[in-house]
């Protein structure tokens, strides 16, 4: 059995944006739903509820795999599936990284809606997530290697 790591990849800060109600790092896109459990000194204890994700993976490096991998997630929404139909960007971006497989990665995208058209790439996938909790380290900008996001100042 792999473990994934995930990481919610975004520019994010705990104040919620006053005309949606979101948090202020999803803007004017959707994101997906959450309670906030606890905030603790550099982190957030975050329950989400179950939720759909358009998903890919690919084994390569960092750099060059996550070019490639939301290159698919956008021709998916930009109308790459069975429907053609275009669907707004949403955030955060999901990283995976497979436990034990150091360049194996999955890149996910957010769907609001409970039904989704199946994609036309066979290696773009619809996927759904139970509710889980997350332990969330907001920080300004993006990562770029492997343990980059612990030296990253906090926000």
């Amino acid at each position: 059995v792999s473990a994934t790591i995930l990481l919610l990849v975004a520019v994010v800060t705990t104040s919620a944006d006053s005309t949606s109600g979101n948090p202020a790092f999803c803007k004017a896109h959707d994101c997906p739903p959450f309670q906030i459990l606890e905030v603790k000194e550099g982190y957030e204890v975050r329950a989400y509820n179950a939720s759909n994700w358009v998903t890919t993976k690919l084994n390569m490096t960092y750099i060059f795999g996550t070019q490639f991998m939301f290159k698919r997630l956008f021709n998916y929404i930009t109308g790459a599936n069975a429907k053609g139909e275009k669907i707004p960007m949403t955030v955060p971006v999901l990283m995976g990284v497979t436990a034990g497989r150091p360049n194996e990665y999955t890149m996910s995208l957010y769907l609001p809606r409970k039904i989704n058209p199946a994609p036309t790439d066979p290696t773009v996938k619809l996927t759904a997530m139970p509710a889980m909790t997350f332990y969330v380290r907001s920080f300004p900008g993006y990562v770029y290697r492997r343990g980059q996001w612990k030296t990253r100042p906090r926000h």
